[in-house]
């Protein structure tokens, strides 16, 4: 397993948040990494903190912390590699290409119902690809808690000048049968059946009459104050990633692969082939699983709009 030179210097704090511009958040509350050290010239230690009673990541019926908070952690984090380590100016258009995150230990995430949950994650890149006004960069970590590893974390990101951005966002749209009226949202399914206690967070409901096993359609909430925290030009990969799990484990569940919601993610790999677009609907597909010998169920899932696939990859659930 990569992980960074040993940390030189100083230890990470957690006095404070980073500057919520290189977190790419605008609400301080939304900000979760609090410090970072650089290790070299492709390697840094960034510290985290994640609130026990977040509005979304709290969520969840008693038991571990919820691996996905840690996945935000880890994309902050990586936004604050960027720009404070690697020279990536603040404001540049960034989009995701693909996200992988494994739990090493569950144990690791166990909530004690008295303390934040915080650690370190060990960031360093792997492969970088880079000229004038566009580039590329895949990065791999480690989130050690408690001085362990506890997940690992990889994603490779694209970036462009604002104009090169446009043109492309100009160009993939123009190509693309844009509703120009606002299409129904669906109703939201019922939390407990995805592992949720707040319907705010629920953020899948059923295609109606097309509504099958694995079939179900996204429900934006411009609202939302974790999913929405800025505005976007496009539907923002969190939510899209959140929507594949929820139609990951509803469909596990329905199959009778699971027998409850009450699941921990193991792990997640999914790269991102388009942008999805607000004018059109988003639907979800995931495929029937079969459970392992040890009770996990590793769910094929995919994100499609206009009849094109837009995301997919593979979620993994651990009773």
């Amino acid at each position: 397993m990569n992980t960074v030179p040993a940390l030189a210097g100083r230890a990470v704090s957690y006095s404070r948040t980073v500057p919520r511009e290189i977190a790419h958040r605008r609400a301080v509350s939304e900000v979760f990494v609090t410090d970072s050290v650089a290790c070299g010239t492709d390697a840094a230690v960034l510290g985290f903190q994640i609130p026990r009673a977040h509005s979304l990541w709290a969520d969840r019926p008693a038991g571990p912390h919820d691996a996905f908070a840690v996945g935000e952690a880890a994309r902050q984090a990586a936004f604050v590699f960027f720009h404070e380590h690697l020279d990536l100016a603040v404001g540049l258009p960034f989009s995701m290409q693909r996200w992988e995150l494994e739990v090493l230990e569950p144990e690791s995430l166990r909530d004690d119902e008295r303390a934040p949950l915080e650690g370190e994650i060990h960031y360093r890149v792997t492969d970088r690809q880079v000229s004038a006004v566009r580039g590329s960069m895949t990065i791999e970590g480690t989130v050690r808690i408690d001085g362990r590893p506890a997940v690992r974390v990889a994603s490779e990101v694209a970036w462009a000048s604002r104009r090169d951005y446009q043109a492309l966002r100009d160009y993939q749209r123009g190509r693309k049968p844009l509703e120009t009226t606002p299409h129904e949202a669906p109703v939201r399914f019922a939390p407990e059946l995805v592992g949720r206690r707040d319907p705010r967070n629920v953020v899948i409901g059923p295609l109606g009459d097309a509504d099958g096993p694995g079939h179900h359609r996204l429900v934006v909430d411009l609202s939302h104050p974790a999913f929405f925290d800025h505005s976007y030009d496009h539907v923002p990969g969190p939510l899209m990633l959140e929507g594949l799990r929820q139609t990951a484990l509803l469909t596990a569940c329905r199959s009778g692969a699971l027998t409850t919601p009450r699941v921990q993610l193991q792990g997640l790999a999914v790269g991102f082939t388009d942008f999805a677009e607000f004018e059109g609907s988003v639907d979800f597909r995931a495929e029937a699983p079969v459970p392992a010998p040890d009770g996990s169920v590793a769910v094929t899932v995919a994100v499609v709009q206009f009849d094109a696939v837009v995301a997919q990859g593979e979620i993994t659930l651990r009773p």
